[in-house]
């Protein structure tokens, strides 16, 4: 059965910057309700979110105990590069903007 999934989704095995962002801000708020809060979506959505992560990379990055939770040294060890990942597509992101505005124009397309 094919359903249409929300933008954020993980497709094919790819990860995105929506979802990389998510994660830090879990792992900076040590709540879902805190970090939900501050990504602008619901709790039940962000909690999803990080079980798309958590799938995608095969590890738990928290332990859910009732309303406590816990980072794991998994999302602890993951967070520098994850971190180094979002400093580097936030950086792409910058320097094609600039390029664009230099040539005056903007071409984007989507595999």
């Amino acid at each position: 059965l094919y359903r249409r999934m929300p933008d954020w989704h993980v497709w094919a095995g790819e990860m995105n910057l929506k979802l990389l962002l998510d994660v830090l801000a879990l792992i900076e708020e040590k709540s879902f309700t805190a970090a939900a809060k501050r990504r602008n979506v619901t709790q039940p959505a962000f909690s999803r979110r990080i079980q798309i992560v958590e799938s995608w990379l095969g590890q738990k990055l928290v332990a859910r105990t009732g309303s406590h939770i816990s980072i794991l040294p998994s999302a602890l060890r993951a967070e520098p590069r994850i971190r180094s990942l979002v400093s580097q597509m936030q950086s792409l992101r910058r320097s094609m903007e600039l390029d664009s505005a230099q040539r005056g124009h903007a071409v984007f397309t989507m595999p």
